[in-house]
C-alpha cells in the first residue's frame, strides 16, 4: 500500500527554504556593508628574521603578509588571551 504525504509537509518544506534563503539574503547584504565600511591601514614594523620564519611556519602561510595577517586575527579572536591582560 502506497502511503501519501499530507500536502502542506511540502509546502511548509518550502516555505522553509523560502525563509532561509532570505535569511541568508539579509545576512549577505549585512556582511556586504561592514566589508564596503571597512578602513584598512597599512601597518609596517621591523621584526627579526626568525621570527618571521617561525610565524609562516607556525602559521602555515608563505607570505610574510598573510601569516601577520592570520596571527593578528588569530590572536583577535582568541578568548584565552584575554586572560593573561
Amino acid at each position: 500500500m502506497c502511503e501519501t504525504k499530507p500536502i502542506y509537509t511540502e509546502s511548509i518544506i518550502i516555505i522553509i527554504i523560502i525563509m532561509l534563503m532570505v535569511m541568508m539574503s539579509i545576512r549577505l547584504k549585512e556582511m556586504d556593508k561592514m566589508v564596503n565600511n571597512m578602513k584598512i591601514v597599512h601597518v609596517q614594523s621591523v621584526l627579526p628574521e626568525e621570527d618571521i620564519i617561525a610565524l609562516k611556519l607556525k602559521t602555515g602561510e608563505s607570505s610574510t603578509k598573510d601569516a601577520i595577517s592570520k596571527a593578528v586575527y588569530y590572536y583577535l579572536d582568541c578568548e584565552s588571551i584575554e586572560k593573561y591582560q
